[in-house]
């Protein structure tokens, strides 16, 4: 997929969703990274941009808490319109990193995990873009066939709305239907194992848990997104994603 087309129209959709948007509705909460809000979010999406230019690691590695945690920190109070600005800004030198195969990629994934988080906490419900769901999943399931022949489990076959996928090389012992967007929501952690036991399963997929979320566990509460899955029990516990 192109990375450098991708993230340039992701850009442009977030900015015209955030824009008209009352500083009440940036105050919203985001379910998917519950410690941010709207515009907090936004506020991360620059400073990924602007650190992955300036090869800035300061308060840690990639994606870690405190490297998040400063790029918003340095935005706070600063009204949207500086810091879609700023971003404006700095997008060639993205692009121009993204245009290396590699190089940059994460950022490519990373504004479109939270450009779905960000639809998901203003009330819209499924894929910006059906094609680049498909395409995203379909790159991250080659980690999930890794994991599972590394911790020498049977292999499970996904079926989603444009295929299927067999992750492992052993023979099937579980197998799951979802649309394509759940299978890309839970791969990219923003789904809770109850959301994902609502899917339909043939055996018990719960082995294969530690292993579904890019970024490590799942999340423990549900994500309480608009379109996501409402299983009949959860504990309501909040756990950062901020990734």
């Amino acid at each position: 997929m192109d990375l450098v087309a991708q993230y340039a129209q992701t850009q442009a959709r977030i900015v015209e969703l955030v824009t008209p948007l009352a500083p009440a509705a940036l105050g919203t909460r985001v379910p998917g990274t519950p410690c941010w809000t709207v515009e907090e979010l936004v506020a991360h999406l620059v400073g990924v941009a602007a650190d992955m230019i300036d090869d800035n690691h300061e308060g840690g590695d990639f994606a870690s808490v405190g490297w998040t945690a400063r790029q918003v920190a340095e935005r706070a109070g600063r009204p949207l319109a500086h810091v879609l600005a700023e971003w404006s800004r700095r997008t060639p030198e993205v692009l121009a990193l993204l245009a290396t195969p590699g190089r940059a990629d994460a950022c490519a994934f990373d504004i479109f995990t939270h450009e779905h988080d960000l639809r998901g906490a203003l009330g819209l419900a499924g894929p910006s873009d059906a094609a680049a769901v498909a395409a995203m999943a379909n790159r991250v399931q080659g980690r999930l066939h890794h994991l599972i022949d590394q911790n020498d489990l049977p292999a499970v076959w996904l079926v989603h709305d444009d295929g299927e996928w067999v992750c492992g090389s052993g023979d099937i012992a579980v197998s799951g239907r979802a649309a394509t967007f759940e299978w890309y929501r839970t791969l990219f952690g923003r789904r809770s194992a109850a959301q994902i036991l609502t899917y339909q399963w043939e055996g018990d997929p719960r082995p294969y848990f530690g292993l579904f979320n890019l970024f490590g566990p799942l999340p423990s509460a549900d994500v309480a997104e608009a379109g996501a899955p409402v299983p009949r029990s959860g504990d309501g516990t909040v756990v950062a994603t901020n990734r």
